[in-house]
């Protein structure tokens, strides 16, 4: 009797030595997963609200743009300025410098102000968008006939359904593969110096279409 309750401790203290040795580690990866589960969502919280952050000073940037853009056309006369103005130089720099904080998004809504306040008309542009980064503009389904975007960067700039008749794309970076999925190209100025006709968007729509039945 004695030797099996001798065992018995011998048993139960094992099982005890055992159970610590294992149960340990496990608390100490479950304690370090449970801390690193939060460092994610803290991280991931911290990233959100970083973005949050920058979206609202692109908007705010984009919103103190359009108003001083807004002041120097009604009060100063920005579109019938002289081409070496005050007015236009102060226009031309933050349009320039405005592009390079915006997101795609927002740069297309620019483009468009641009354009319905005259200031890049195709023949008397008042500023000129040569080097201007417009990449990743959204302008899908915009009316941009005859605007001026030669010697811009144009690259990935949505063009779905837009109406570029008679704009002027001379040198810019700009594929064939966006210029098809517009919806007119007659009359405009194409990057090679081309001038596009009627039958040269429903080319570049065919291969656009051979390229993605080969890939």
């Amino acid at each position: 009797m004695t030797v099996d309750f001798t065992f018995l401790a011998l048993s139960q203290q094992t099982f005890l030595d055992w159970a610590n040795a294992i149960g340990v580690p496990i608390i100490v990866v479950l304690i370090a997963g449970i801390f690193g589960l939060i460092s994610r969502q803290t991280g991931n919280r911290a990233q959100e609200e970083r973005e949050l952050q920058e979206d609202r000073a692109r908007e705010e940037t984009l919103r103190s743009y359009l108003d001083r853009i807004a002041d120097l056309v009604l009060e100063k006369g920005l579109g019938e300025s002289e081409i070496d103005s005050p007015e236009r130089a102060i226009a031309l720099a933050r349009t320039h410098n405005v592009l390079t904080t915006l997101d795609g998004r927002r740069k297309g809504l620019l483009v468009r102000y641009l354009k319905a306040s005259q200031l890049i008309h195709n023949g008397r542009t008042v500023l000129p968008l040569n080097l201007a980064d417009l990449t990743n503009s959204d302008l899908s389904g915009a009316d941009l006939r005859a605007c001026d975007f030669s010697g811009a960067n144009l690259s990935n700039a949505d063009f779905y359904d837009a109406d570029l008749r008679n704009c002027n794309f001379e040198n810019c970076v700009l594929t064939n593969e966006q210029l098809a999925q517009c919806a007119q190209l007659n009359g405009a100025i194409l990057p090679n110096g081309d001038l596009a006709t009627e039958q040269t968007l429903e080319q570049l729509q065919i291969e656009d279409r051979e390229r993605w039945s080969v890939s």
